[in-house]
């Protein structure tokens, strides 16, 4: 479907979506440093090498991944 016939546009649609994934990103950082007591690759605690697990799924599945599937569905002709 166009999106004239749908009487939008995408692109500040697009921003707005963008904003939000970033906005996301940022709260999960903020929730896992501030709130789980932070991050590291290499802890004797290893809550702290756990708390990556969600910043990366976010970043990796998520945010990325969405990117991707947006990218997959436009014309490239």
């Amino acid at each position: 479907m166009d999106s004239k016939r749908l009487g939008i546009v995408a692109k500040p649609v697009t921003w707005v979506v963008h904003m939000l994934g970033l906005a996301a990103i940022l709260l999960v950082l903020v929730w896992c440093i501030y709130f789980r007591g932070g991050l590291a690759w290499e802890a004797t605690n290893k809550s702290h090498i756990f708390n990556l697990h969600p910043v990366l799924m976010f970043i990796g599945f998520i945010f990325i991944a969405s990117e991707v599937s947006g990218f997959r569905n436009m014309a490239l002709f």
